[in-house]
């Protein structure tokens, strides 16, 4: 899956979230990239203002890797 986002600056803040979970959480950046993104792609859906997608679905990615355990 991959995430078409608008600007550089977009894909600097979801990479930069993706790079702090995996490091946070020990796991493979390619995995959490995943995750990440399937997550985001349902935010995106139905999102009028993306300025928080990326706090809103590192939450999500947490629940997930939490409940993983």
């Amino acid at each position: 899956m991959t995430i078409n986002y608008k600007t550089e600056e977009e894909r600097k803040v979801h990479f930069s979230a993706i790079h702090a979970l995996a490091s946070q959480y020990n796991y493979d950046e390619s995995a959490i990239r995943e995750i990440y993104e399937r997550k985001l792609e349902e935010l995106m859906a139905g999102a009028r203002v993306k300025t928080y997608l990326s706090v809103l679905v590192v939450r999500q990615v947490k629940d997930v890797l939490l409940s993983q355990h």
